[in-house]
């Protein structure tokens, strides 16, 4: 897909439906038509050549009265037919056409094997799509395997085309020679991407680093930029022992300030010591920290003090959307602290937002 524009994208505007003729004629490697459209509204040349393949090929159908309606949206049902034709699927075999032809393709559209909603489960898809939900859709396509049939059988009856078929549709295998197969998917069968995009290869979509590596990543960016200095040369801990902080936690877990004072000073001993003992000796600390109630606390106080390179494009994304937030933290947080100040209640997005046991004593509710 282009853009509306060489530097806009227009995700949220709707797809028209030259639009979709245009994507489904530049995925089939924009081949020339062989006769011209046969529709009577078509007055733009930029897409002329595109609407007129598709309506060969019958991945795209008129108005029914001569127009196709160029400048029209299109549902998501709608763009999920075009693509199932363009996998292969038959429109009268398969019944996507008549009354129930939207439910006929979402049989199809959400079956396991093709999954065309993939990443927008629960849309509604008699809505007009937007550009961005039909190049996610598109974009499914490509992995999705293309189809054909046996014994299909197509006559013209009265001067209207009857397609017969007694076999349902059945996968596509690769010809003996063909080497394409592995790109997508190594399962014998051509994907629509190895059929068309012999050079795209798909790669495992899983990410080789862990919840709390990501996690302690981003708390290192943070804790860096706000000038706080790690501890020792690969571990930080961001526990302040200020007025501030045992004022707030004593009215939260209910204990004096001196309290959590000295339970803030003996965590970060702990972690002093943590640092310099060996692994036995950090052993009994966790079993320590553990049976004390004070375990969960030590997730996201350990960290490198240098970056991890692999991480920086996952922690770019979380630091912008962390900071999205801020706004929104900092009302939060000021009201907080004014209701702990003047001894008022609580805001009410605070409210029941805490539950556990903390400091051995509980269960404590906020």
């Amino acid at each position: 897909m282009n853009g509306t524009t060489t530097t806009t994208f227009e995700p949220e505007s709707n797809l028209t439906r030259a639009q979709t003729a245009m994507v489904l004629w530049r995925i089939a490697g924009q081949p020339a038509p062989t006769a011209k459209a046969p529709f009577t509204d078509l007055v733009d040349a930029w897409y002329r050549d595109a609407i007129a393949w598709a309506a060969e090929q019958k991945v795209v159908n008129g108005r029914g009265d001569g127009t196709f309606d160029p400048d029209g949206q299109l549902t998501g049902y709608e763009w999920a037919k075009m693509l199932l034709c363009a996998l292969g699927y038959d429109t009268k075999v398969e019944q996507f056409v008549g009354n129930s032809w939207a439910i006929n393709v979402a049989k199809y559209a959400l079956r396991s094997d093709i999954d065309l909603f993939e990443g927008n489960k629960g849309k509604d898809y008699n809505a007009a799509a937007t550009r961005e939900e039909a190049t996610l859709y598109a974009f499914n396509t490509l992995k999705a395997t293309m189809v054909d049939y046996e014994n299909k059988i197509t006559a013209n009856v009265n001067g209207a085309e009857v397609t017969i078929s007694n076999t349902t549709a059945y996968p596509v295998t690769w010809s003996e020679g063909i080497n394409n197969d592995g790109n997508i998917n190594d399962d014998g069968f051509v994907q629509f991407a190895e059929e068309f995009f012999p050079d795209l290869t798909r790669t495992d979509d899983s990410t080789i680093f862990t919840h709390g590596e990501i996690e302690t990543e981003l708390d290192r960016r943070l804790l860096v930029r706000e000038g706080m200095t790690p501890l020792r040369a690969d571990v930080t801990s961001h526990v302040k022992n200020t007025s501030m902080t045992r004022l707030a936690a004593s009215r939260v877990l209910s204990e004096s300030r001196e309290t959590v004072g000295e339970c803030i000073m003996s965590f970060k001993a702990a972690m002093r010591t943590f640092v310099n003992s060996g692994e036995f000796a950090k052993t009994l600390i966790c079993l320590g920290l553990r049976a004390a109630g004070h375990y969960d606390q030590v997730h996201g106080m350990l960290m490198r003090r240098r970056p991890v390179r692999g991480l920086k494009t996952v922690a770019d994304y979380l630091e912008l959307e962390f900071y999205k937030t801020v706004p929104f933290g900092v009302r939060m947080v000021t009201e907080l602290y004014r209701a702990l100040e003047e001894g008022t209640e609580l805001p009410r997005e605070y409210k029941g937002n805490f539950e556990g046991t903390v400091f051995g004593k509980g269960p404590v509710r906020w």
